[in-house]
């Protein structure tokens, strides 16, 4: 059974689980020699209310691989192109996913918000 992109990244979320800082970090998937190669970049940013003071809390609902699986299945349904290498990133309104990432253009953004609802795609034309 091949492993695909998504049930790699389910498998390095299940190692990083124990650390609440992986869950909104920027993850960047590449295929190398049958070698899924995820990397995980951890940056921990806080957001603070100017009036009043607070913390705004992180409301993040959609874990990365969630959001990895809803936005192939709506580059597939929209026959967007969808290969290696992907990137994973946290946005306040939810994840920016990112497909086919190359130097030279053609790649593919999908904006899937916390709902679980992509909220729009764009491409980078060659």
């Amino acid at each position: 059974m091949a492993t695909d992109e998504v049930q790699a990244l389910k498998l390095v979320l299940s190692v990083a689980s124990s650390s609440e800082t992986f869950r909104c970090t920027s993850y960047f998937i590449d295929l190398r020699d049958d070698e899924w190669v995820i990397h995980v970049e951890v940056e921990l940013s806080f957001r603070v209310s100017q009036s009043t003071g607070m913390l705004i809390p992180d409301e993040q609902r959609l874990d990365a691989a969630e959001a990895l699986r809803i936005a192939r299945e709506y580059a597939f349904s929209h026959s967007l192109s969808w290969h290696p290498a992907f990137s994973v990133v946290p946005e306040r309104e939810g994840w920016n996913i990112g497909a086919c990432q190359r130097q030279f253009g053609g790649q593919v953004h999908i904006a899937v918000g916390a709902d679980g609802h992509v909220i729009t795609h764009r491409v980078n034309a060659k």
